[in-house]
């Protein structure tokens, strides 16, 4: 060796930082990767099971973008943390900070 680094290297040297960094991600969001799971690049979907157990999987781009890793768990309604509008509006119809029929004249 004359000491000297390929493009092949260089290129193979970004892979693996960015796989560690997908799956750093990955393991932050408490999903983990499915057996046999590798990272082939931002775009490939990456198999992977969500913190509850649910198979799914995630690209790294959609992850960086701030996507969901499991649809199952995202479902149709508010992510965990958030609360439902109609479930706030609710809440302020029962405590009476919605506006009184004397508001509108």
């Amino acid at each position: 060796g004359s000491g000297t680094v390929t493009t092949m290297e260089i290129q193979q040297q970004a892979d693996q930082a960015s796989a560690d960094e997908f799956f750093e991600s990955v393991a932050r969001l408490g999903a983990s990767p499915a057996p046999g799971a590798t990272y082939r690049g931002t775009t490939t979907p990456v198999p992977l099971v969500c913190a509850v157990g649910h198979a799914c999987s995630a690209t790294p781009s959609s992850l960086q973008r701030g996507q969901e890793i499991c649809d199952t768990c995202a479902g149709p309604g508010p992510r965990p943390g958030e609360t439902d509008r109609a479930e706030a509006e609710a809440a302020d119809a029962t405590t009476g900070t919605q506006g009184r029929p004397d508001d509108h004249r």
